[in-house]
């Protein structure tokens, strides 16, 4: 399970992932009040303690797996106010095809086949959505 052996904590890497990791719970934090907004829900101070603590308890078991540290991104943000689905059954509709792709090869032969200016296509429509204001929205100017 620990392919590179048995842990070792040092103070410079603990500082440094500590940095990183408070960055990380800030951008969840936004992603959390992003979402709540977009889906018209309420987010008080527990639901994004509990978003915290779901993103931490996944950063900490992923290194047991050999993969790399989970968190929320903007993208999934953008993505959602993109399509306008809410659907927690849609998120974990997606987790079980994230499943089959890592366990059926021939599932991910698949998808691997898609051409890569379809992927490209895709990504610019998400990242652009990210990066381009929503209609009602505040700019940091303060102008609609």
């Amino acid at each position: 399970m620990l392919h590179f052996g048995t842990p070792t904590f040092e103070i410079g890497a603990i500082v440094s992932m500590t940095i990183v990791m408070l960055v990380i719970m800030t951008e969840t934090t936004a992603d959390i009040l992003a979402i709540g907004e977009i889906v018209d829900t309420e987010v008080d101070a527990k639901r994004v303690a509990d978003g915290l603590r779901a993103d931490m308890a996944s950063t900490t078991i992923a290194p047991l797996f050999g993969t790399f540290p989970c968190s929320a991104f903007a993208q999934n943000v953008g993505l959602v106010a993109l399509t306008g689905i809410k659907s927690r059954y849609v998120v974990a509709t997606g987790g079980l095809v994230l499943l089959l792709l890592g366990l059926l090869p021939m599932v991910g032969a698949v998808v691997a086949a898609i051409p890569y200016p379809v992927l490209g296509g895709a990504g610019v429509v998400l990242f652009g959505s990210v990066a381009a204001p929503r209609s009602g929205t505040r700019s940091p100017s303060g102008s609609r």
